[in-house]
């Protein structure tokens, strides 16, 4: 019994040994015949009509691997001027119930690692008034470019992407897809991007699942849900990491411009690591409403351990950026802001304290804002030369610093209340403290054309009679009540990077000028060491 169900065993697999090597046979032999010049260009002619364009093939095989079907290598292919395609391999699969359901054979097109180009306008949106059949769409690892309202957009790297186009009547369409990319980079113009993630289509409607988006140092990543039109509907969650402001790069983000563009909706949106001009914040969120390319931030909540900030903000890649924003910035280091600010090297340093509204546009900025700065440094030699030498006192000052062309001109404290109208700001009552001179300023300062115009009361902190010895002309002196000190007034104006420097004789300032220069020196130390106590609402230093 053992032996003969032996013997059937071997008669099994001796009739499929014989099957398999007559179909490889076969498949050798249909191979072969589909190659010859006659039957190879009907199969072009039927690859030709299926996509609607022009083609050429370098070879054409039987494919068995995922159905039956005709598989292409070497494809080129041509659609008019909106669509230009190489491909290593063009798969061709046919499905007998696609016949009956559909009228046509042909089931789905699979493009392996295809080169291409599409050229598309708004008009191609527009529904047909008679859709054709369209067989499903899949691809795997292409590296494709698209060009589309003035912008192109590249994708490139390993994916795998499908769609399947099916009409409905009445000139209506059904879309269903999807996109899975492993690792992948898109370029939006000039900006190269890392993408992986998941988006699925299916009936127009779109589903995004952890798209990451990164490039530089800041990754967006969203999921949510909406539907795909002119303009698309989108409604989900974003997180956008690494994100820097004021770094000094400028200019909006095409990806940015580009995604405001062709969606509107709502969504919540989360920043981590964030650098605001330098400043680190650990957390934002906001809710985001986008409509017509504009993107409006509401109930912006930020928290970190030097920045804490509440407000709303309208940003437009067309327009100026429009924001309403209530911070407090505390015993932060100045030069790093500074640093953000500009590639040169900062001009002062020291622990920055600021606080109060800034409202208004990018283009016209308004504010009201407390600030104090404590134990830094001005490092600008030239800018501080040129001030203390208008009135001959320079050396007095050196010789109490005389590490100031190296180091910069210390100081012990910094304050100021100011008013921003209209990006001019305006200072009422600056005050410097240091162990050589006290500073008091009013003026103003433009940011658009960088103008200073500015009068400035200093008050050496050396006996009379040194500081009298020094001075040309008694005349630009004035006295406090006990006659125990005096100062010297000066004007400074011109473009900030070169401005002028002149002594004021005290007849020449108006008493409300002479009176606030006056006062603000003569205000107690209290003020300067623990402003907290005199000014209700600022946090107490500790």
């Amino acid at each position: 019994m053992a032996g003969r169900l032996k013997k059937i065993f071997r008669s099994i697999l001796f009739a499929i040994a014989v099957t398999l090597f007559a179909a490889v046979q076969t498949v050798d032999d249909i191979n072969i015949c589909l190659n010859l010049p006659v039957v190879k260009n009907l199969l072009v002619e039927y690859l030709q009509s299926a996509i609607q364009g022009t083609a050429t093939v370098t070879e054409a095989l039987i494919y068995t691997g995922h159905g039956i079907g005709i598989s292409f290598n070497g494809v080129n292919i041509a659609v008019g001027e909106k669509f230009r395609l190489a491909a290593d391999e063009v798969d061709l699969f046919f499905s007998i119930p696609n016949r009956i359901n559909y009228g046509y054979w042909l089931k789905s097109i699979r493009l392996t690692r295809p080169s291409s180009v599409f050229r598309i306008d708004r008009r191609d949106f527009t529904k047909p008034d008679r859709i054709r059949y369209v067989p499903e769409i899949v691809v795997e690892d292409p590296d494709v470019t698209l060009y589309y309202g003035g912008h192109a957009v590249s994708l490139k790297g390993e994916l795998t992407g499908h769609v399947a186009i099916t009409p409905a009547g009445a000139g209506e369409i059904f879309g269903s897809g999807g996109l899975d990319i492993r690792s992948a980079s898109v370029r939006f113009d000039n900006e190269l991007a890392a993408v992986s993630g998941s988006i699925q289509l299916k009936r127009g409607n779109i589903a995004i699942s952890d798209l990451a988006i990164s490039v530089g140092k800041v990754t967006v990543t969203a999921s949510g849900a909406g539907t795909i039109g002119s303009p698309g509907k989108f409604s989900g969650h974003v997180l956008i990491n690494g994100l820097a402001i004021g770094s000094g790069g400028g200019g909006v983000s095409p990806f940015l411009s580009g995604v405001l563009g062709f969606f509107d909706g709502n969504a919540s949106i989360f920043f981590t690591n964030m650098l605001l001009f330098g400043i680190p914040v650990d957390t934002v969120s906001a809710r985001a409403e986008m409509k017509g390319g504009t993107m409006s931030l509401n109930d912006i909540r930020a928290a970190g351990a030097f920045f804490t900030g509440t407000g709303t903000m309208v940003v437009n890649p067309a327009s100026s950026t429009r924001f309403d924003i209530a911070f407090s910035l505390q015993n932060y280091a100045l030069e790093s802001i500074l640093r953000s600010l500009s590639a040169s090297e900062p001009w002062a340093e020291g622990a920055i304290n600021l606080q109060g509204k800034i409202w208004g546009t990018s283009g016209s900025i308004n504010g009201d804002l407390f600030f104090s700065a404590f134990n830094g440094r001005i490092k600008r030699y030239a800018a501080v030369s040129k001030i203390f030498s208008a009135v001959n006192i320079y050396k007095i000052i050196l010789n109490r610093n005389p590490g100031m062309k190296s180091k910069g001109f210390p100081y012990n404290s910094m304050l100021a209340n100011v008013v921003i109208h209209d990006s001019v700001i305006v200072i009422n009552d600056l005050y410097l403290d240091s162990n050589s001179v006290q500073m008091s300023a009013l003026g103003t300062y433009s940011l658009r054309n960088r103008f200073i115009d500015m009068t400035i009361g200093l008050r050496p902190m050396e006996s009379l009679d040194r500081v009298i010895t020094a001075l040309p002309v008694f005349g630009w002196v004035f006295k406090g009540k006990d006659h125990g000190f005096l100062v010297i007034d000066l004007k400074v104006t011109g473009n900030i990077e070169d401005f002028q420097v002149l002594p004021v004789p005290v007849r020449t300032v108006s008493r409300k000028v002479s009176d606030i220069l006056l006062r603000t020196l003569m205000l107690p130390y209290i003020f300067f060491t623990n402003p907290e106590k005199l000014l209700p609402g600022l946090p107490d230093k500790k």
